[in-house]
């Protein structure tokens, strides 16, 4: 039995990659605490048994509001590093799972004074994600360099993103595992068919697509909304989710009937939702490198719904959905988007989810994929 310290600038019950990354040490007989952030606005319907297992620390510097932001952040990544790299030390780990580049520093720290080995989970592409001036971009990935060495393997969420890292820093030790929801019989019998007909009241044969998500610039919301918005499409659409764009899309979308916004539901409820409606909306858009080569928790949760994807024609996406058979893949724009709708009222087109067979992209395949490494690594 190994001891397994997860290191997240998270909140990590509201984290579904971590806790069940935590889950999969457990189930091999692994001792595993999670070291992440306490959120106060995150506070809700968070059980006991999620709780048990991590530590989420109140930093004194979040309270520095009145601070610039690039200041704030400064101090919060360094208290981060201190307080983390102290608990850390004291566990004295085999091995740091850290989960995304802020907490890399601490992970580095700990193994300098501990016997411990150093995954480095990259949730996305660090330096390349979305909303990093060029500056940023660039420092991110001077600290990923200079981290680099002392990394002993590499967690990754996508074919290309394994790709990126072995291209352009040294290769690793490495495993894609996708962020795939863990399947059980309720996720997919427990559910109610006419969920969202009585919600909207909606007729019987109305078409349902849903979009799941958080809900921010790059996950094409404004497409959906535009095409949606035209006179000639009757099909319903459904936001389910959370972020900084809800107050943008309720007024966007004030007025037309067929757009709705749903609050955001329990992760282990969201597949038995998905399963009431049609079809999934997953339309990521390119505005950076990670969003590119992403593979997004929705994807999977529209795949063991049953539901037909309409998803982007990005690299990873695309190669999923025609791989598994999944639904269709288009190109980003409401015109297009819209000339698919068309389509399928019209029932010129069938989008179908032909994913018969979808066992390999369960996480408890992926989950048995990280216990394989675990033991590799030891």
């Amino acid at each position: 039995m190994a001891k397994i310290i997860h290191l997240s600038n998270t909140y990590i019950p509201e984290d579904s990659r971590i806790l069940k990354a935590m889950q999969s040490g457990k189930e091999d007989g692994h001792e595993v605490t999670g070291l992440g952030l306490y959120m106060p606005e995150k506070q809700h319907d968070i059980d006991d048994d999620t709780l048990q297992g991590s530590v989420n620390i109140a930093l004194w510097s979040m309270k520095l509001t009145l601070l610039p932001r690039i200041v704030a952040k400064g101090f919060k990544l360094i208290e981060m590093l201190v307080r983390f790299s102290l608990m850390g030390i004291k566990q004295r780990a085999d091995i740091i799972h850290c989960h995304d580049l802020p907490a890399l520093p601490a992970a580095v720290f700990i193994k300098l004074f501990t016997p411990a080995k150093i995954i480095y989970d990259a949730h996305e592409l660090s330096s390349q994600r979305n909303g990093l001036s060029r500056l940023e971009q660039k420092v991110f990935y001077l600290a990923e360099w200079l981290l680099w060495p002392f990394i002993n393997a590499l967690i990754i969420v996508s074919p290309s993103i394994q790709d990126w890292y072995a291209k352009h820093l040294k290769p690793k030790p490495s495993e894609v595992i996708l962020n795939s929801p863990h399947i059980n019989q309720n996720t997919t019998t427990d559910f109610n068919p006419d969920y969202f007909q009585k919600t909207y009241e909606l007729a019987e044969n109305t078409k349902v697509f849903i979009y799941l998500g958080y809900l921010c610039k790059g996950r094409g919301l404004e497409i959906f909304v535009d095409a949606f918005s035209r006179t000639d499409i009757h099909s319903h659409l459904v936001i389910i989710g959370y972020g900084p764009l809800e107050d943008t899309l309720r007024k966007k979308s004030a007025g037309v009937h067929n757009i709705h916004l749903h609050d955001a539901v329990m992760h282990e409820d969201v597949v038995k939702l998905a399963k009431a409606a049609d079809y999934g909306l997953c339309m990521i858009e390119p505005i950076s490198l990670s969003d590119e080569y992403c593979l997004p928790n929705k994807l999977f949760e529209y795949a063991f719904s049953d539901l037909p994807v309409i998803a982007s024609n990005l690299p990873d996406i695309k190669k999923l959905v025609s791989d598994y058979g999944l639904g269709i893949s288009i190109d980003n724009n409401a015109d297009s988007l819209h000339s698919l709708l068309k389509d399928i009222e019209l029932g010129t087109i069938d989008v179908v989810n032909k994913g018969e067979e979808l066992s390999d992209l369960e996480y408890q395949s992926q989950g048995a994929k990280l216990k394989n490494f675990y033991r590799n690594l030891l």
